[in-house]
C-alpha cells in the first residue's frame, strides 16, 4: 500500500515539475513565439558571422549568413573550395544550428 501511494505521489510531483518548469510539459524549444525565434536567430548570426570575420581566408564581408528558425544558409563569393569547406564547418559548430545549406560559389583567384 506505501508503494502504491509513493508511486502516485511521485508522477505527482513529476507532472507539477512538467507545468512549473516547462509551462504544462510542452518544451520551450519548439514554441511558437516568433520573436523568441527571432532571437535566437540573431545570436546565431551574430556568432557565425563573428567567427568567419576572424578567420584568415574567409571574410563576413564575402559570405553572407542568413538564418531561419536555427536552419543557416551561406551565400556569396569565396577564392577556393577551401574557404567554402571553412564557412560550412564555422556554421556548423555553432551552439544551436539545425543544419547548414552552403549556397557559396567558389571564384578563380585573382
Amino acid at each position: 500500500m506505501r508503494l502504491i501511494i509513493l508511486i502516485v505521489w511521485t508522477f505527482s510531483l513529476s507532472a507539477c515539475t512538467a507545468m512549473v518548469v516547462g509551462g504544462g510539459g510542452k518544451s520551450t524549444t519548439t514554441s511558437s513565439n516568433p520573436t523568441m525565434h527571432r532571437a535566437a536567430d540573431t545570436a546565431l548570426r551574430t556568432e557565425i558571422r563573428n567567427k568567419l570575420a576572424a578567420h584568415p581566408e574567409l571574410s563576413m564581408f564575402d559570405v553572407d549568413v542568413t538564418v531561419s528558425r536555427g536552419f543557416v544558409t551561406l551565400t556569396g563569393e569565396v577564392q577556393g573550395y577551401k574557404a567554402r569547406e571553412a564557412a560550412e564547418k564555422i556554421a556548423m559548430s555553432a551552439d544551436g544550428v539545425g543544419g547548414v545549406k552552403n549556397r557559396i560559389t567558389v571564384t578563380a583567384s585573382k
